[in-house]
C-alpha cells in the first residue's frame, strides 16, 4: 500500500501529532496493538479517517476495516440537517460502496476509548 497518494501510512510519532483528539486516540490505540493504520483514505469524493489492518490475521483476511471517527452522537447523524451531518452521511454511503468492512465510532465509543487509554495499565496515558 505504500506509495499511494490516496492515504498515509501512520507511524506512532505521526499519530501522536494528529490535531483531532479523537483521531489521535483511535490511531494510537490501534498502533499500540500492532495494527497497520492508514490515514485519510480517499474513496469516491470523500475522505474516510482510517483504514485499519490487523497483520496477525491470515493473508486472505487482511483486507482491513474503514473507520470514521466522529464526535457526533449516533442519534444526531440523521436527525440534524447541517453540513457536518450531510458530509458524514455521504462518507457512510461511500464506505458501504467500497466493498470493505466499515464502522463509525461515535462520541460514546470515543469517550470510552479515551477513558480506557487514560486509565488502563496496558494503555499508558497519552503525553
Amino acid at each position: 500500500m505504500a506509495g499511494n497518494e490516496n492515504y498515509k501510512f501512520l507511524k506512532m510519532e505521526e499519530a501522536l501529532e494528529l490535531k483531532s483528539d479523537s483521531e489521535r486516540y483511535f490511531a494510537v490505540a490501534c498502533l499500540r496493538v500492532d495494527c497497520y493504520v492508514y490515514y485519510q483514505i480517499a474513496i469516491e469524493n470523500s475522505v474516510i479517517d482510517f483504514l485499519v489492518i490487523n497483520p496477525r490475521l491470515p493473508k486472505g483476511h487482511r483486507t482491513g476495516k474503514l473507520v470514521e471517527v466522529t464526535m457526533m452522537d449516533r442519534s444526531e447523524l440523521f436527525l440534524v440537517d447541517n453540513r457536518t451531518s450531510q458530509r458524514k452521511q455521504h462518507q457512510i454511503e461511500n464506505m458501504k460502496g467500497s466493498g470493505l468492512a466499515s464502522t463509525i465510532l461515535y462520541r460514546k465509543e470515543m469517550e470510552k476509548l479515551h477513558q480506557k487509554l487514560n486509565t488502563s495499565p496496558s494503555f499508558p496515558p497519552l503525553v
